[in-house]
């Protein structure tokens, strides 16, 4: 997708957008400290009420930091769509992070948050590595499988709502969705394994950035999230684990549904070097693209943003895009005014970026999970089972039995579905 290249490395920022001359700045301390600078106040100003004004202030300093002496902005403020594509190495340095990490999704002038621009269309993405062709895309209209993880004990979330809504929009929107109910990582791919070319895996969760084995309180935290094991209990899942369960059923889009998952955690003294997020060290170990949250979000705000994300790429639209709708959808909505409509983050990996599928209107893999009656024929007499559906907010009754049939009291259990 067009869009403007602003490359960091080397000690340099690199600005490859033809208008634009001189086309490279030096990336020094002082530069680096500024940008830190504001991504500190910026951190300091998540979960505080009213600090829209503070922000959009925020947002007119990094436009300034970007124009620079080099005047770039004006140039770029021309390119429609304005896809602001902040690719950096594998393994960027401090510096580099500097530049990777600052919050671009504010970035404002005297008219506003360029955001809230219809017609600029702005999307700034992160990459990490220098791009490579991906895979061709298939035939298939979009495929979206959701798992959320609600572990026992844990705050609820209303993964419900979120389900639900996802679930209800499949039909109106064109696309094969298929809900795994466990909240489990080996289980899930378990199912991705039977599904052909799924190419987004959305995730709905608790989220932790700097998260300790309890058991083990001087290790070094690190990102997790906060998925279920067969019984419901709390599955601390790290990069490398959900990497290992998924296998080569890596999707191409990974959409994480939780808090913190594109914050970074603490840097390791121990080793000097630059921490990473969930989010980044998914795309380090090669998942093609993730999206995920800078800071909590209220629930709402996440379920909006995924329905217009998901309508723009069942239609085809590439996930810059895509993405960039669904955060003006959620800045812009006069019903419900929004507060954390800048947290999302997109990063890339080589591969990642751009369609998803070939267009609208592809071939269908199945039928949407939804609105339909099963029956189980024994002895000429038909039953109707419970579709998918019913079993929405029947986890803890189903994790319940489990837990009963693996211990010694029950021989059986016993249940129904309402009519």
């Amino acid at each position: 997708m067009a869009g403007v290249l602003l490359r960091v490395g080397g000690g340099f920022v690199a600005c490859l957008e033809p208008q634009v001359k001189p086309a490279r700045r030096v990336l020094d301390g002082a530069a680096a400290a500024a940008l830190e600078g504001i991504r500190e106040r910026y951190l300091a100003l998540l979960g505080r009420d009213g600090a829209q004004a503070q922000l959009l202030a925020l947002g007119r300093e990094l436009a300034v930091w970007l124009d620079g002496p080099e005047r770039w902005l004006g140039a770029l403020r021309q390119v429609r769509p304005l896809v602001l594509e902040l690719r950096g190495p594998a393994e960027p340095g401090e510096a580099e992070w500097a530049v990777l990490q600052a919050p671009w999704e504010l970035i404002a002038d005297e008219d506003g948050f360029f955001a809230a621009d219809g017609q600029l269309t702005f999307s700034p993405i992160r990459r990490l590595g220098e791009p490579q062709n991906a895979p061709a895309l298939s035939d298939h209209r979009l495929g979206l499988t959701f798992m959320a993880g609600a572990p026992r004990g844990e705050v609820e979330l209303a993964y419900e709502a979120e389900e639900s809504a996802i679930l209800g929009a499949a039909g109106t929107l064109g696309l094969d969705l298929v809900v795994e109910e466990s909240g489990n990582p080996e289980l899930l791919a378990q199912r991705l394994g039977r599904l052909a070319d799924m190419p987004v895996l959305h995730l709905s969760c608790h989220g932790h950035n700097a998260w300790r084995p309890p058991d083990q309180p001087g290790a070094h935290p690190r990102p997790v999230l906060f998925l279920e094991d067969d019984e419901g209990n709390a599955l601390p899942t790290d990069t490398t684990a959900l990497v290992e369960a998924l296998g080569v059923h890596t999707p191409r889009l990974l959409a994480l549904s939780a808090c913190l998952t594109a914050a970074a955690a603490p840097d390791d003294p121990a080793t000097g070097k630059v921490a990473d997020s969930l989010a980044t060290a998914l795309v380090g170990a090669g998942v093609p693209a993730v999206l995920g949250w800078e800071g909590s979000i209220y629930d709402h705000e996440a379920t909006a943003f995924a329905h217009e994300l998901y309508e723009q790429l069942a239609n085809g639209q590439p996930l810059e895009r895509a993405a960039s709708v669904a955060r003006r959808t959620v800045l812009t909505d006069p019903k419900r005014p929004a507060r954390h409509w800048h947290l999302a983050r997109l990063w890339f990996g080589p591969q990642g970026g751009g369609k998803l599928i070939q267009g609208g209107g592809g071939v269908e893999r199945f039928a949407v999970q939804t609105g339909y009656s099963e029956f189980l024929d024994a002895k000429g007499q038909r039953s109707p089972v419970a579709g998918r559906d019913a079993f929405i907010g029947r986890r803890r009754e189903m994790q319940a039995g489990l837990r009963s049939l693996r211990g010694t009291q029950h021989a059986g259990l016993l249940g129904s579905v309402p009519n």
